[in-house]
């Protein structure tokens, strides 16, 4: 992991230009990013989500109207944190962490979702041989860099 993770968002005049950016409905989060990866998803209800790079919240609380059981949102960001913990929900947890920090429970998400984290990760494999230890069996992981965990790649056929 490199010494110095990224972490833009903590910085107060690059949050506060991007807290205005997400003010506006026409932003590519709302038109582009949201839609396309709610799309990937299979059917939520019921299941334990835990969401990488969560941001502000703002997908854990659709989860969540959607029937999710739980979710674990998980950001290096205080001031996503922050503002992800405005609007508290029973089934929403929100964790502070690099996920190359990250230590959890094995088998006990059916559902990891990222919406552009993994860019910001140095070296990849860890990270997904951690997820793929975080999923029940027959779960599966989505994300907007379309990066595949083990057991979908496996259960298309192809190499893992």
């Amino acid at each position: 992991m490199p010494t110095n993770p990224q972490n833009l968002y903590d910085n107060d005049e690059f949050f506060a230009g991007y807290s205005r950016a997400r003010e506006n409905p026409l932003a590519m989060n709302y038109t582009v990013e949201q839609p396309g990866i709610r799309a990937l998803l299979p059917e939520v209800k019921g299941v334990r989500v835990l969401d990488l790079g969560c941001g502000s919240g703002g997908f854990a609380h659709w989860l969540v109207d959607e029937g999710a059981e739980s979710v674990l949102g998980i950001d290096p960001s205080a001031n996503m944190l922050t503002a992800a913990r405005e609007n508290p929900r029973p089934e929403i947890e929100f964790r502070q962490a690099f996920v190359e920090e990250l230590e959890l429970q094995e088998s006990q998400f059916d559902l990891v979702v990222s919406s552009l984290m993994f860019h910001y990760i140095e070296d990849l494999k860890p990270v997904v041989e951690k997820i793929h230890s975080w999923l029940r069996e027959a779960s599966c992981e989505s994300s907007r860099s379309n990066t595949r965990s083990p057991r979908q790649s496996r259960a298309n056929g192809q190499a893992g």
